[in-house]
């Protein structure tokens, strides 16, 4: 028992800073934080700026579609390159 008490006796309480002097607690908690407060300032800038609502009959609203345009017997995709191609030696 007594050499416990020795070993206690003789430890010196430490000098070490406090944990809000140091930079890792700063860095390991300031990053979450700072993403938080920009998620914040972002979604006060939707808030302020929101987008306009797009009218339910807005294909009345533009350019008539005529329905025998030639952009209707279009196909929707490009023409593939022909395989039938003879190779030339």
């Amino acid at each position: 028992m007594s050499t416990v008490n020795n070993i206690a006796s003789t430890q010196q309480p430490s000098a070490e800073a406090p944990w809000y002097r140091h930079f890792w607690p700063w860095f390991v908690f300031g990053l979450p934080f700072t993403v938080v407060v920009a998620g914040f300032v972002t979604l006060a800038i939707a808030i302020v700026h929101q987008d306009e609502r797009v009218d339910q009959h807005c294909y009345q609203d533009g350019k008539p579609h005529a329905p025998d345009s030639r952009a209707d017997r279009l196909p929707c995709y490009p023409p593939l390159p022909s395989t039938t191609q003879a190779v030339e030696d």
